[in-house]
């Protein structure tokens, strides 16, 4: 009876061993939806329009990502002039001109295929982005920006503040004066999530987030309060300084106390 019993057990083991591993084999094989064969069908349908609309615009390596709702073409220049270390290029006023107007002819071109807007990047060999296009204007133009990190007049705190929630990149930009860096852009389901940012030149700099179109958050660092920052002065005070008598404190824009008067 004990020899009949030993390899009973054995079995027994045996089978709960494979049933737990067919379990295990039956979790790990469902990881959440997937792509249908029809929406695989449409991405690279997309995929083949857009790179037989831009066959020989550009010297360089492209590449396509489909989403939802646009295409976004990332272009990798060849020619070695076109760097974000380097003067921008003699043509880089028309090849900006150029790649603007494409956007446009881009969309025109997908119409047949579903309503998409084009976004483009030109990046240079490292990777940099010098120019983000799309809805037919430049977005972001690395040279000019840099031409222009000396001023930063429009990137103050006052202004800062004013951005608020919901408000537009172009609304952004207005309050900001001028356009951002964008430094992301994703797309998870129906969000789609972009991150620009704004710099003075001098260490301030203010990142801003946008989903699905409008302003999520912010985040600023070095921006500091000016006098014009600051209200109309009340009777008793000057250019946004108020005293408020002998043995009291002054107070600049109305609640930072700086030091007692005696």
């Amino acid at each position: 009876m004990k020899k009949l019993l030993i390899p009973l057990i054995l079995c027994a083991l045996l089978l709960t061993a494979c049933g737990g591993q067919e379990e295990d084999k039956g979790r790990t094989a469902v990881i959440g939806p997937k792509i249908s064969a029809e929406q695989e069908a449409q991405k690279e349908a997309v995929r083949t329009a857009v790179l037989q609309t831009l066959d020989r615009a550009y010297d360089g390596e492209l590449s396509v990502s489909v989403r939802t709702d646009r295409v976004e073409v990332s272009v990798l220049l060849s020619d070695p002039a076109y760097s974000a270390d380097a003067e921008p290029p003699a043509d880089w006023a028309a090849v900006k001109e150029e790649t603007a107007e494409t956007t446009l002819s881009l969309s025109d071109a997908l119409r047949d295929l579903g309503d998409y807007r084009a976004l483009i990047y030109l990046m240079d060999r490292q990777e940099s982005i010098l120019l983000t296009a799309f809805d037919g204007k430049a977005a972001f133009d690395k040279f000019e920006k840099r031409a222009s990190q000396g001023g930063g007049e429009g990137l103050t705190l006052a202004a800062f503040d004013a951005v608020l929630e919901g408000m537009s990149y172009e609304e952004v930009c207005v309050l900001l004066g001028g356009e951002g860096e964008l430094l992301s852009s994703v797309e998870d389901g129906e969000l789609f999530t972009e991150i620009y940012s704004w710099s003075d030149g001098g260490g301030a700099s203010a990142t801003v987030v946008f989903e699905n179109g409008g302003m999520a958050s912010k985040t600023q660092v070095g921006l500091e309060p000016s006098f014009e920052d600051f209200g109309p002065s009340s009777e008793g005070s000057s250019g946004g300084m108020y005293v408020s008598g002998p043995g009291a404190s002054i107070s600049i824009g109305g609640g930072v106390f700086v030091e007692e008067v005696w």
